[in-house]
């Protein structure tokens, strides 16, 4: 499990939930999304995932099971 702030919320038609309201969480990640998570820190070596890390994770595949995921990592800012 990783601590978490989840900040924002996107709607099926790519804008910002404007209701949203932040708050502190605990990722608990998948086996899919552990395998996305190691792709995407491979990506960029120089990116650590510690306090700050922006994380969006997005369900590609809804159909599938086991789902499949995207994830991104962007140093804080």
């Amino acid at each position: 499990m990783i601590p978490v702030k989840v900040v924002a919320r996107k709607l099926p038609d790519g804008t910002t939930d404007a209701g949203f309201e932040s708050f502190d969480s605990k990722w608990e990640l998948s086996d899919q999304q552990k395998d996305a998570l190691k792709l995407a820190m491979m990506e960029d070596k120089s990116l650590q995932v510690g306090h700050g890390t922006i994380c969006g994770v997005k369900c590609i595949d809804f159909n599938s099971k086991p789902r499949k995921y995207a994830i991104k990592l962007k140093a804080g800012e």
